[in-house]
């Protein structure tokens, strides 16, 4: 399995979870339904690394989900 379906996997799911349409998440990211679709189903990127935590954090899912440092790490000078 890809990263990238993988990322999408778990803000399906994640999104599920919440109870959120794909029309709400993409009102909280200030992106559209089409951009969550794609993503979800693996067709595209999470274009860097600070937007991929924009989205973790939205969705309350820990960095390390998606193979990221917690900030706190980072902060710390630990990466």
């Amino acid at each position: 399995m890809s990263a990238r379906s993988m990322v999408g996997r778990i803000i399906h799911a994640r999104r599920r979870e919440l109870g959120m349409t794909q029309v709400e998440l993409a009102a909280r990211l200030c992106r559209t339904q089409q951009w969550v679709s794609l993503v979800e189903k693996g067709k595209r990127d999470v274009q860097n690394l600070d937007d991929l935590r924009w989205v973790a954090a939205q969705l309350d899912i820990q960095p390390e989900r998606f193979g990221l440092l917690p900030v706190a790490a980072i902060t710390a000078g630990v990466a």
